[in-house]
């Protein structure tokens, strides 16, 4: 016999079947995008067919629109009609009227609909908009400037303008760009600013790609406008928007109109000369900004005359704009002996965010006499390194950097997206190599910015204590930097002639040393070490710490010929000639020959060696304490380090001499 259910038992019970039947319908909601083809200017219609009863109450939420799609209606919630299960039921339709501004893909939140049960969402399809000319395209071809280009700038400000291609399935560049120079100003079109980038737009793997760009200049205050670009690519024209700029007028304090990063430095031909003699005062600027149109600061000199003067430069571009540098090469001569001052006078600029920018200008002192003296006479009044001199002794080691060991396989990259990527033609597979080329030329070239211009205050202020004869203090400041730029060995200079003029002989060599090894062939540092070794034939006695060749110069060779390497490979895989094959062994050998040349010239830089740092050190020949002492050695000496035990090294000098010393009487080189 059955159990009779009770009339609230049963609608309890329905009401649990209508929640459950309920959801199950909402979680199923699609959103239909109208029409198939969206094209730029008409409606679109969003559509949810609900299976909500229009007896129903429901609430939608708003629907967030992305910049480039505009809300003509909607939500409109409207019934319809369906048949449920044999029997027509009136539902709930919601829809919404869009139009689109410009192309493009856009992606819109989720959209929620409350009931008196629940809340549920509705996931929106991606909404790809297109140009009338490009029906048959799977996705919008946009084509715009670079969104982080600088609105505001100064005037002289060198500002890098790109334009970029949207939504490309492959990377590909343009057949033709057509532009119209701007007023008030300087243009000059570039290559390889801007990035190849992939982007995930929706379900797709897309790619944004810098297909041109160019460097502007103004040269006076105001609003300015770039003109549209036109862009043929893929088969469509596209045309950008207007670009509108204001110009500022620079402070009146920038009296060079320099806008940017940038080092003055200074350099001349010869520290002392006779009457007769010509010699060179070199005035550079380098670094980061608009550097073609930044003023040099005003050479002042007397009893001297100007034989001739040159420029020269190196400017390369970036997206930062220009990046390289300027010199003026004075040639000059005596009208009689003396000691004859130059003065280069202190000149300002701005960062590009106005920030007022201070060099405080040099003066430099050449002594002209009637006979020359042998350079040992004048070593020691060498003069000690202004701050903006040592800003600019930072050295980078290239072949320690492991980003750069990725340049020995740029060829192979290029070679394999120009023979996979099949929409490249054969005319802009030049292009394509042409762009890896400068891109890996601007990896080396960038490294010339220099590593200490956050501590120009405090290296301007160990200049007037040089000035002023107090050099305990600024060696003290010197020492607290040399954690913070290890690899300056204009820093290194400086603390090795200070110590000098204190009396600090072990650490005079010590500190030009280490130098040596940051720059083993700077002519200055060997003049200071032959100097501090007091003769020819001492210096030859010391341990060698340092090769003189430099090993970035084999990276740079290592990197070159292995590229090539790679290229003979894929022409031998297709020709297997006797020309190929000879070219790859001989190209293979050189390779072999630079690594094992690098690993060997790295080994020599890396020796593990020390300077004795007392008068009378004493040698022993076993590291024992009741051990008597065999001989001494001289403070300043550089010797081998070839082993330690407990309190003691065993040491060893160039002309092979071997003992045991303690560890309190040597200053051990740290390795570069």
């Amino acid at each position: 016999m059955g159990c009779r259910l009770s009339t609230t038992g049963i609608r309890k019970r329905l009401v649990v079947i209508f929640i459950l039947v309920f959801t199950s319908f909402l979680n199923s909601l699609e959103m239909d995008v109208l029409p198939d083809i969206l094209i730029t200017g008409r409606v679109i219609t969003l559509k949810i067919q609900t299976e909500i009863l229009d007896s129903t109450e429901i609430e939608v939420s708003e629907l967030v629109i992305p910049k480039g799609l505009e809300l003509i209606s909607g939500p409109v919630i409207r019934p319809y009609y369906s048949k449920i299960d044999g029997v027509t039921q009136r539902l709930h339709q919601i829809t919404w009227a869009l139009r689109s501004t410009s192309s493009g893909i856009y992606i819109l939140p989720e959209i929620e609909i409350k009931t008196d049960i629940a809340v549920f969402t509705v996931e929106v399809p991606t909404v790809t908009v297109f140009e009338n000319d490009e029906k048959f395209n799977k996705y919008p071809l946009i084509v715009s400037w670079n969104s982080n280009i600088k609105r505001e700038i100064f005037v002289g400000e060198s500002l890098p303008l790109i334009v970029e291609a949207y939504n490309l399935e492959e990377i590909n560049f343009p057949d033709r760009v057509i532009s119209t120079k701007p007023r008030r100003g300087e243009i000059i079109e570039v290559s390889g600013l801007g990035e190849i980038n992939p982007e995930k737009v929706g379900d797709a793997d897309l790619y944004r790609v810098a297909v041109a760009s160019w460097i502007y200049t103004p040269f006076e205050a105001g609003k300015v406008s770039i003109p549209s670009v036109r862009i043929d690519i893929n088969g469509l024209t596209r045309y950008t928007e207007e670009l509108e700029l204001t110009v500022k007028p620079l402070p009146e304090v920038n009296a060079t109109g320099g806008v940017g990063e940038f080092i003055i430095t200074t350099d001349i031909s010869d520290s002392q000369v006779t009457p007769e003699d010509f010699f060179h005062y070199r005035v550079k600027i380098s670094g980061q900004g608009n550097i073609p149109y930044i003023k040099f600061p005003e050479v002042e000199y007397s009893g001297l005359i100007l034989i001739d003067k040159k420029e020269s430069e190196s400017i390369g571009y970036s997206d930062e704009g220009f990046l390289g540098w300027r010199e003026i090469d004075y040639t000059l001569q005596a009208l009689d002996s003396g000691v004859k001052e130059i003065v280069l006078s202190g000149v300002s600029w701005i960062d590009n965010d106005g920030k007022d920018i201070f060099f405080n200008g040099n003066i430099t002192h050449i002594n002209v006499v009637s006979v020359k003296v042998v350079e040992e006479d004048i070593l020691p009044f060498l003069s000690l390194l202004r701050s903006q001199d040592i800003i600019s002794s930072y050295r980078f080691f290239f072949y320690k950097k492991p980003q750069l060991w990725g340049l020995l396989f740029i060829s192979l990259l290029i070679t394999l997206i120009i023979k996979f990527v099949k929409s490249i033609r054969k005319t802009r597979k030049n292009k394509t190599l042409l762009m890896a080329v400068v891109l890996s030329q601007l990896l080396f070239t960038s490294a010339i910015f220099v590593k200490g211009l956050e501590y120009q205050s405090e290296l301007v202020e160990a200049d007037n204590y040089i000035d002023s004869g107090e050099y305990t203090k600024a060696l003290a400041i010197y020492d607290g930097l040399t954690d913070k730029m290890p690899n300056n060995y204009g820093l290194f200079i400086n603390k090795s002639i200070l110590n000098d003029k204190l009396g600090y002989i072990s650490k005079a060599v010590y500190n030009i040393r280490i130098a040596e090894r940051i720059a083993p062939n700077n002519s200055v540092i060997g003049e200071i070490k032959k100097y501090l070794s007091k003769s020819e034939e001492s210096n030859l006695k010391q341990a060698k710490t340092a090769n003189p060749i430099n090993p970035d110069y084999i990276f740079i060779l290592l990197i070159i010929f292995f590229n090539i390497l790679v290229l003979v490979i894929f022409s031998l895989i297709k020709n297997h000639n006797i020309t190929s094959f000879s070219l790859f062994f001989t190209v293979l050998l050189i390779c072999l020959f630079l690594g094992v040349m690098l690993f060997f010239v790295h080994g020599k830089n890396s020796v593990k060696a020390g300077i004795i740092s007392e008068q009378n050190a004493s040698l022993i020949k076993v590291p024992n304490e009741n051990a008597m002492e065999w001989l001494t050695l001289d403070e300043g000496n550089c010797v081998y380090i070839n082993g330690e035990w407990e309190d003691k090294y065993l040491i060893k000098t160039e002309y092979g001499l071997q003992g045991w010393i303690s560890k309190n009487s040597i200053l051990v080189l740290e390795e570069r």
